[in-house]
């Protein structure tokens, strides 16, 4: 057998710091029900909670990676992707159907509601206020939502883009904070 050379043994010593070290300055995530706390200023308390608990009611932008991409699939018939909407459709009177995903219908029906209500300043309040375009949205006893607009504002779905959902992915149906598996 081989003595040890000084440089086999400085090998090895670095070998076990690379993996010890790590392990021993790490720490575990929070278990489930577990508390995490972030530290903010006044002036970023706002922000912080818009980004924490308001995400678009659909999103036009291609998934980032092939995970996401089927983990957050495209709506039915169309590219636009929504983690609050299953499925959106046009009917032939020009109202159109919503199918809630992952919120109930009053809640969906409510965020546009707000979004379109010309107090909200939100754009496409302001688009449609433009327009001349009234909107009216209802739940169907199916559990779809009906969005009616006269006259017609043209893609209801790019007017969606627009509008905040819900809730974001650390908000459930009755809007507090929770730890989301998507998040």
């Amino acid at each position: 057998m081989r003595p040890w050379s000084p440089l086999r043994a400085a090998g090895l010593a670095l070998a076990v710091t690379l993996v010890a070290a790590p392990a021993a300055w790490s720490r575990r995530a929070p278990a489930p029900g577990g508390e995490v706390r972030v530290f903010t200023d006044q002036s970023q308390l706002d922000l912080l909670d818009r980004g924490l608990t308001r995400t678009s009611l659909v999103d036009s932008s291609p998934a980032p990676s092939r995970s996401q991409a089927a983990a957050w699939p495209p709506m039915d018939g169309t590219f636009f992707r929504s983690r609050f909407l299953k499925a959106a459709s046009r009917t032939a009177s020009g109202v159109w159907a919503l199918t809630p995903s992952r919120t109930t219908p009053e809640l969906l029906a409510e965020s546009i509601d707000h979004c379109f209500a010309s107090e909200s300043g939100s754009w496409p309040s302001r688009a449609l206020r433009a327009a001349g375009v009234t909107t009216r949205t209802s739940v169907h006893p199916d559990g779809d939502v009906l969005v009616e607009a006269t006259p017609s504002p043209g893609p209801l779905l790019e007017l969606l883009q627009g509008c905040p959902g819900p809730g974001g992915p650390f908000v459930d149906q009755e809007n507090a904070w929770e730890a989301a598996e998507d998040a």
